[in-house]
């Protein structure tokens, strides 16, 4: 009941958007406790309804996955993107943390969420560039789009949404010119759902909280993705999106796009908190013209989040 309320009320509600979001391991609780006597019994039917159980807690709600095979893809990809995704907390514990993920990873392109603004923007991305000259940056706020391959155009707008007092947040795109062809690069940071500290800070009137923030994370949806799909180039969607792989807002985004750790990632490809990671909200989506060949979750350090790495090849 609590799978179906959550992929089919989703954010429609404010307690199905708590379900959504709350850690879905805690439903596996009572597993814990049934399936002692089961086992003191020898019950061998209680005992596999509570290997279902925890089953159906560990996989589908939790958002296990196992990629498909691939199958064939007709012509030949004419070359391949490296994208990396990263919400780096203002870069609150030092620039190296950041630098020593973009070594690692070696991506094309970045999309940066909560970039430091002012000076210590304009610094990390001279650091940056210090690895390598070539990068092109782009910054609205907290959001920074980063690439090594020429930009032929950029521009930001405010994330539309009616619902919100007031705007704080930024969609930004590059349109660039690789060796193969063109792309965009779009990135966005959508409202914050719930934390712990928001849950102990709106404790008082948290169906409230919870009803307008599923509002405005639909409507930032819709006008994210009116800006995608006027591109006439394949386009990838990087960022910090705040909602989990269910619901109305994640079905909405997998509309006309595919899901980069669903076409290639292993596990749960959790993102938040990056010490003990429980929900993945980081995402790197792209259109159907682009396919994934690896994406992965990055290790946790210098943020709360753990960044999220694909390399796709571009047709």
């Amino acid at each position: 009941m609590v799978a179906l309320a959550v992929r089919l009320v989703a954010e429609r509600h404010w307690l199905s958007t708590l379900l959504l979001y709350i850690p879905q391991w805690l439903f596996a609780l009572p597993v814990l406790v049934m399936v002692l006597p089961a086992l003191w019994k020898r019950d061998r039917a209680a005992a596999l309804v509570n290997a279902g159980a925890l089953a159906m807690v560990a996989g589908p709600m939790m958002s296990f996955n196992v990629p498909a095979p691939r199958l064939p893809w007709g012509a030949a990809p004419k070359g391949r993107i490296r994208v990396l995704a990263y919400n780096i907390l203002s870069a609150r514990a030092g620039r190296a943390h950041v630098l020593a993920k973009v070594r690692h990873y070696r991506p094309e392109v970045i999309v940066f969420s909560e970039m430091p603004e002012a000076t210590g923007g304009l610094e990390l991305i001279a650091a940056v560039k210090e690895l390598s000259p070539e990068w092109t940056a782009v910054q609205s706020g907290e959001m920074c789009l980063m690439s090594r391959w020429p930009v032929l155009d950029s521009g930001f707008e405010p994330l539309r949404s009616p619902t919100a007092d007031r705007v704080d947040r930024h969609k930004v795109r590059m349109r660039i010119q690789a060796p193969f062809g063109r792309f965009t690069l779009i990135g966005a940071h959508f409202i914050t759902a719930m934390t712990g500290q928001t849950m102990r800070n709106q404790r008082h009137r948290l169906p409230a909280y919870l009803t307008r923030t599923g509002a405005i994370r639909w409507e930032q949806s819709r006008d994210l993705l009116r800006w995608a799909e006027a591109e006439s180039d394949p386009v990838i969607l990087a960022g910090d999106f705040n909602t989990p792989p269910a619901g109305m807002v994640y079905a909405e985004l997998r509309r006309k796009l595919s899901d980069s750790f669903v076409d290639a990632g292993w596990g749960w490809g959790f993102t938040f908190p990056s010490r003990l990671p429980q929900l993945r909200i980081d995402y790197i989506f792209h259109s159907p013209s682009l396919r994934t060949i690896r994406c992965e979750v990055g290790s946790a350090a210098g943020s709360d989040h753990r960044p999220v790495f694909a390399v796709l090849d571009y047709r």
